[in-house]
């Protein structure tokens, strides 16, 4: 019995903290092109995964197999929006509607919901990368990696398709790390924004000529920098990362043979 691999998407720290140091503009059309693709993928049955960057690690699993949108008081739990009691409050930061918007939709906009469903889990992190944290707050050694090794032997997803922020450090941590516990991994480099400039405080999709390859480039050359915690194992690891757009993928995946089941034997000679 042979399962069918499969690709999975991890939407990693896609958060109102990130979404706040983006230019306006770029940041609407940014959420806008995640959006469409999250409506893609999961209209081609790709299972979505969110990481949120945090000051805990704890995993979130699929409360149940309904596709309705996690409720704000979960994802503020969650860290998605990440107001501070004793600083501004959520609706108060750059950029709040419109990813606000993203998450729960706008009927008068014309803008459907494609926040975190309440099929889909969430991992929030305290390290940069997915695979980087060692336990939960009960202990539990390996959450994420763990949860993804258990898709991957049950489920066949053996393939991460990583979007989101930042393409220089979360993204490519999670990339190099996806690859050292086994996993392949593609950087999609159309669904990915990334620091511009030195002083980390701004974050592009395409604002000032910024393209796919210029992301591609900045994850290639990222395994350099040991201020961000980028050691050898990294640097060796980057050549095994694929890059890709999600385009791609979502056609591929609907190119494959609908499967009987998530063990569906392949054909014998």
């Amino acid at each position: 019995m042979a399962l069918r691999e499969k690709p999975a998407a991890l939407m990693i720290d896609v958060q109102l903290g990130c979404i706040a140091l983006m230019e306006r503009e770029d940041a609407k059309a940014y959420l806008d092109h995640l959006g469409k693709t999250l409506s893609d993928m999961r209209g081609s049955s790709i299972p979505v995964h969110w990481v949120t960057m945090s000051t805990r690690n704890q995993l979130y699993e699929a409360q149940s197999n309904s596709t309705d949108v996690r409720s704000r008081t979960h994802l503020d739990a969650m860290d998605f929006y990440q107001g501070d009691k004793n600083g501004p409050q959520a609706e108060d930061i750059k950029n709040f509607d419109i990813f606000n918007d993203f998450m729960f939709g706008n009927k008068e906009k014309g803008i459907p919901a494609s926040g975190p469903r309440m099929n889909e889990a969430i991992f929030c992190k305290d390290a940069f990368g997915t695979f980087n944290t060692s336990h939960d707050e009960s202990g539990n050694p390996g959450t994420m990696t763990e949860f993804l090794s258990t898709r991957k032997e049950k489920h066949g997803e053996s393939h991460l398709l990583l979007m989101g922020t930042t393409t220089q450090v979360c993204c490519l941590k999670t990339a190099t790390g996806a690859k050292e516990k086994g996993f392949d991994a593609t950087a999609l480099t159309d669904c990915v924004a990334g620091w511009t400039g030195n002083d980390y405080k701004s974050l592009t999709w395409r604002e000032g000529g910024v393209t796919p390859d210029w992301h591609k480039n900045e994850m290639i050359s990222g395994v350099r920098n040991e201020r961000m915690g980028f050691n050898a194992a990294d640097r060796s690891t980057i050549s095994q990362v694929k890059f890709g757009n999600a385009a791609d993928f979502i056609t591929r995946n609907n190119l494959l043979p609908t499967a009987q089941n998530d063990f569906q034997q392949k054909s014998k000679p």
